[in-house]
């Protein structure tokens, strides 16, 4: 249709040239008639229309990134509110409200089916949404078992403002790939997710790193270092996780029968806050001179 020709059309419905569809759909040939915000055909007030349309704009952005029912930058052409909005020249064309809210009944069903089907550890994919994909930031995994027989652990949200240090964190000890998703986001606002598990070994990382740091600094950089020291090599470091707390050994008894002692290290710091709650003065130097391990050390003899 030229220019000419659209102007005359636009005339015969009383299409202002101005006129702002904010559901637009420039894929239709035939947009039809324009209907304003504050027009006299809409049953409800404005600000309910927009709100409605706003519910729908919600369920096609659930919708999975290659969906043909998604709508993506029709959704984004939404405004968030009516404020500073001429409603006279503001509205939506007949074909573009029809083609935005048909097929209503279809969203949701992939998703549905997707979570239907028998996962052990189901992986959701990450959506095109501002919000962080649901799983782990450090391990990239929805749940995670940080014991052997333990529990699974699922992800949980960031609630305070701790989170900013992960991205100088990540930095100093050179996890660059967690630098690069943390970099410059508000991981409260975009609901990233982490294991408490995953979090702790992080810190973990980074406090041995320092500790490396600080003793190559002193052992070759400090007058008086030795210069041969300083080119030989660091020693690569040794980091437990949670799972090392909770090891297993297997023994033999005289009958042939195995038996598996698993090590519970978690029980030695329960007695001690409970004796601190009795107001029991424990030794701590003392207490920490045994090793805490699944079987005693006096018991490791060639007699068994």
């Amino acid at each position: 249709m030229s220019n000419s020709k659209k102007r005359k059309y636009d005339e015969q419905l009383n299409i202002p040239t101005d006129f702002r569809c904010i559901i637009h759909n420039s894929g239709l040939s035939n947009h039809g008639d324009c209907v304003t915000l504050n027009s006299t055909k809409l049953k409800v007030s404005a600000e309910q229309k927009l709100d409605q349309l706003h519910s729908i704009r919600n369920k096609r952005l659930a919708e999975p990134c290659d969906s043909p029912h998604r709508m993506h930058d029709i959704c984004k052409s939404i405004p968030a509110s009516l404020c500073g909005i001429d409603l006279n020249i503001t509205g939506y064309h007949r074909g573009c409200y029809q083609a935005f809210t048909k097929n209503l009944d279809r969203l949701g069903k992939a998703e549905c089916t997707k979570h239907s089907q028998k996962h052990h550890s189901p992986r959701i994919f990450a959506n095109c949404s501002n919000q962080f994909p649901p799983e782990c930031i450090f391990c990239k995994k929805l749940e995670v078992k940080p014991k052997k027989h333990a529990n699974t652990e699922r992800c949980v949200q960031f609630t305070n403002t701790t989170w900013q240090q992960i991205e100088s964190q990540a930095f100093e000890v050179g996890d660059f790939a967690l630098y690069r998703l943390v970099q410059g986001e508000d991981l409260v606002a975009r609901e990233a997710m982490f294991h408490t598990s995953c979090r702790k070994d992080f810190e973990l990382k980074v406090l041995v790193g320092k500790e490396a740091k600080q003793r190559f600094i002193a052992e070759r950089l400090t007058h008086g270092a030795s210069p041969i020291k300083f080119f030989d090599p660091i020693p690569k470091s040794k980091l437990k996780s949670m799972e090392a707390s909770n090891k297993t050994v297997k023994l033999t008894a005289p009958q042939g029968k195995v038996i598996q002692y698993q090590e519970q290290s978690n029980i030695a710091f329960m007695l001690l806050v409970k004796a601190q709650s009795l107001n029991e003065q424990l030794d701590l130097e003392e207490l920490m001179r045994f090793p805490l391990t699944p079987v005693p050390h006096s018991l490791g003899t060639r007699r068994l």
